[in-house]
């Protein structure tokens, strides 16, 4: 009964969408800080339009879980090992011991306890951030003015007609290559490059913080069931137990 309650509160709490939620706002993050200056207008669109609010919101994520499911898969099970424990008294005296066992306030137990996991998972949360990030992106804005440079250089030579020499470069299989033609190339290399490893590293960083949050969620869910609403039903199984062994000994 245990199990399956807390599987069900767990469901609903969602912690492997609670990773993806901290993967998606850490690498949001890193391609505001280090990102190309392509990204980095994706990055401010994607704000403006919402969406990073919607797919990176770890805080927002574990505020709505109410959205995520019924509490039934969680107070199913926990009702019924209720009356089941109270199965065994006479049935006048079952309304008075399930009110006992909390019975009448257990989906207010099971709410404020899942609230208060996301309170406190919420409140801990902090997106990290990187040093590497804005030293990636440097670089990207180094590269960025060199590709605007080459850009611009196609713009002059497209003005002047074919009437300003350009210098060449010797690339092996390709013969001369243009140069603004090689600084154009380097450029979009080079910042795919960078904007690769940014990924992978704020990847790295997003995977190993959800995890960690995710199992902390996972645990907190577990300790507020076990030890909120069932309880109670610990304390009867326990004196079960007891007038069990006591009827064994005599």
């Amino acid at each position: 009964v245990t199990r399956e309650a807390i599987h069900g509160a767990t469901e609903i709490m969602d912690p492997n969408g609670l990773a993806r939620q901290v993967q998606a706002a850490v690498l949001g993050r890193a391609r505001r800080s280090g990102g190309s200056l392509l990204s980095r207008l994706v990055a401010l669109l994607a704000w403006m339009t919402g969406q990073q609010r919607r797919r990176a919101d770890p805080a927002g994520h574990l505020r709505d879980w109410r959205r995520r499911g019924s509490l039934g898969r969680v107070l199913n099970p926990l009702t019924g090992a209720l009356v089941e424990a109270a199965s065994g008294v006479p049935p006048s005296s079952r309304p008075h011991i399930l009110r006992s066992l909390g019975a009448d306030g257990l989906e207010a137990s099971v709410t404020q306890a899942l609230d208060r996991v996301a309170r406190d998972a919420g409140a801990d949360l902090h997106v990290p951030r990187s040093l590497l990030w804005p030293v990636i992106g440097a670089l990207q804005l180094v590269v960025g003015a060199i590709f605007a440079f080459a850009i611009a250089w196609y713009v002059t030579l497209f003005l002047a007609q074919g009437q300003v020499p350009v210098a060449s470069i010797e690339i092996w299989l390709l013969g001369p290559l243009p140069l603004p033609l090689a600084l154009l190339a380097v450029s979009v290399v080079v910042s795919a490059i960078l904007g690769f490893l940014l990924s992978l590293h704020a990847g790295w960083i997003g995977r190993r913080l959800g995890r960690r949050l995710a199992s902390r969620v996972a645990e907190a869910v577990m300790m507020a069931i076990g030890a909120g609403p069932m309880a109670a039903l610990e304390r009867v199984e326990a004196v079960r137990r007891d007038l069990a062994n006591a009827l064994a000994a005599e």
